[in-house]
């Protein structure tokens, strides 16, 4: 079973800054489409599949596809090039947000598994993600995580395996029950395989071919995760109080599906859900966490039969479960039509081919330990 997800900055957080991109195409005599920038920093991120000694030999391979993906003239290829190299080096270079990733990050963390940092940088990291309010250790502003691991600080950088170990010693979990989500191949996904966590690869339009690892097109393929997980490990549990606790993600997986669609129906349905959902949950959790009280046993073999003795309780978890499965009446329901219409509008369902519900297959398989391919 899944217990952490550690989390890459650049790329699922941070995106190069649009104006000091547009800004280095003008000085090199070119104009790009703002709308394609974003595109572009995932098909640099897309060719650090190999992860070689020297920074500069990784940033050329990446600032060439990203030229190439904006769609500079190839007679200011070479100079835009350049121009970007110079670019990067600016302040603030990093410091865009992705579309939705802040919020996504609040509902990931309302699924209750234990969060990380994981990144690449240069050791002014945790005090720049604590300053934008996306998270920090210990209370704050942004989301509470369990450790941010900046390079700079530690001193290894990904893709050495050992980096993840201060991941891992900071949430308590064993590698095999960590998922890492990151943007590249040779940093993000060979490192995570090296040091024995599961990578998922976060590539929004598809750039990587590679099908020996699991891939993540946007958030909402995360949230669709998180819910298929919760339900389907609630189902396989014996132990009630393991079973009410994954029933209680399933609320953050839906509002982590409608943060992801950003539109306005979407969010709007993910904010009702954090209410209904969130009330259905905790009702959900205090039930087992009484019943196993009561009957001094958690397991479910054993509590067979239990609701005519209890019946006030079981009514309580009889309603509950009905508000968490979005049943009509419930106000859940309305909070889940929201959810699912606004992400349709940005997601829609024919955008479900077979190869990616293969692939949601497999996510689900590997999270909950059962055989795949």
């Amino acid at each position: 079973m899944i217990r952490a997800v550690f989390l890459d900055v650049g790329g699922v957080f941070h995106l190069p800054d649009h104006r000091l991109v547009i800004d280095a195409f003008h000085r090199a005599g070119c104009g790009v489409d703002p709308a394609r920038l974003d595109r572009a920093h995932y098909a640099g991120a897309a060719e650090l599949v190999r992860w070689p000694e020297g920074a500069e030999a990784i940033w050329r391979a990446y600032e060439e596809a990203y030229v190439r993906e904006a769609g500079v003239p190839p007679g200011r290829f070479e100079d835009a090039v350049a121009e970007l190299d110079v670019a990067f080096t600016a302040p603030g270079m990093w410091s865009r947000h992705a579309p939705g990733s802040v919020a996504a990050l609040r509902a990931l963390a309302a699924t209750g598994v234990a969060l990380a940092i994981v990144s690449n940088s240069d050791g002014t990291l945790e005090g720049r993600l604590a300053a934008e309010g996306v998270c920090q250790v210990g209370p704050g502003l942004g989301v509470p995580v369990a450790a941010v691991v900046d390079s700079g600080v530690v001193g290894v950088a990904k893709p050495d395996p050992a980096i993840f170990r201060f991941a891992l010693e900071a949430t308590g979990v064993e590698p095999d029950r960590a998922v890492h989500v990151g943007d590249t191949v040779g940093a993000d996904v060979d490192g995570a395989l090296a040091a024995g966590v599961h990578p998922l690869h976060l590539d929004p339009y598809g750039f990587c071919g590679d099908t020996s690892h699991l891939h993540l097109d946007d958030l909402a393929a995360l949230a669709a995760l998180t819910v298929g997980y919760a339900a389907l490990a609630a189902i396989r549990s014996v132990d009630i109080r393991h079973a009410g606790a994954y029933l209680a993600m399933v609320p953050g997986g839906i509002t982590l599906l409608g943060l992801a669609a950003i539109s306005p129906l979407g969010i709007a349905g993910s904010v009702l859900s954090l209410f209904t959902g969130g009330l259905a949950a905790a009702l959900i959790a205090g039930v087992c966490a009484t019943v196993s009280e009561r009957a001094q046993t958690r397991s479910l073999l054993l509590l067979s039969g239990l609701a005519p003795r209890m019946p006030n309780i079981a009514w309580i978890f009889l309603l509950a479960a009905f508000a968490l499965l979005g049943v009509p009446v419930f106000a859940s329901f309305a909070s889940e039509v929201m959810t699912f219409f606004g992400a349709f509008k940005t997601q829609p369902i024919g955008a479900l081919t077979p190869e990616k519900l293969a692939a949601l297959e497999r996510a689900l398989a590997f999270a909950l330990g059962l055989p795949h391919r």
